[in-house]
């Protein structure tokens, strides 16, 4: 994710915010970069099905806000299993 920030967002700043408690693991991760569309699947689909596919493993979620030439923001919430 950082990698592609800095890569293709043009981005000048960003945040990466991880929290947990006892039951859950939350990541944010906002940009001010491009953005882009999320309904281009061209454009987006190969690394989010690969964050997805990661994610239902572990039984998390993955949720996506991003407008073009607004940034993007990106929220992770995967449960911690009890050992």
């Amino acid at each position: 994710m950082v990698v592609n920030i800095v890569k293709h967002a043009r981005a000048s700043q960003m945040v990466i915010e991880l929290i947990g408690d006892e039951k859950m693991i939350y990541l944010t991760v906002e940009d001010n970069g491009q953005g882009f569309d999320l309904n281009n699947k061209q454009e987006t689909r190969f690394g989010l099905n690969n964050i997805e596919a990661r994610l239902s493993v572990l039984g998390g979620t993955l949720s996506i806000d991003s407008q073009q030439g607004k940034g993007t923001a990106v929220m992770i919430n995967i449960p911690i299993s009890p050992l």
